[in-house]
């Protein structure tokens, strides 16, 4: 079946009072009420941000979860306000998941690095305890 074809099949398929969109002469929108919209909150800086990124991290987490409490606040039920919280809402959970992955990280270091240490303790007290006491422990 050629390309001709089909929009044949097709266009005899289409009811007629559905124009095709390669006739209409200009899209004719519907009217848009005006709506009241969500206030426009400024953030306020109340301490500066540490110049490392884990300062700047630890700032937007504050933000985020200001963010998410405004957002669980909000009870305006217009669409656009509803998708931008939406937006905001999944915008902090994305800092928050970069926070818990970085604390994550950390706490998995900090677990590997506790490995020599505890081997330094084992053998420093192995040579406080007397021979006899070593050789009974471990069954020789």
């Amino acid at each position: 079946m050629s390309k001709d074809e089909a929009r044949r099949r097709l266009a005899s398929l289409l009811p007629p009072e559905i124009p095709s969109l390669d006739n209409l002469d200009r899209a004719v929108l519907p009217p848009v009420l005006h709506t009241t919209r969500a206030a426009v909150v400024p953030v306020v800086f109340d301490a500066p941000v540490e110049a490392t990124g884990t300062g700047k991290l630890t700032h937007l987490v504050h933000k985020s979860l200001d963010t998410l409490e405004e957002c669980l606040d909000c009870r305006d039920t217009d669409p656009d306000t509803v998708r931008l919280m939406s937006m905001r809402k999944e915008t902090a959970l994305g800092v928050l998941n970069t926070q818990a992955k970085v604390d994550d990280t950390a706490l998995r270091h900090k677990q590997t690095d506790m490995l020599p240490k505890l081997l330094e303790i084992i053998a420093r007290e192995e040579k406080r305890l007397p021979a006899v006491v070593i050789d009974h422990v471990l069954g020789g």
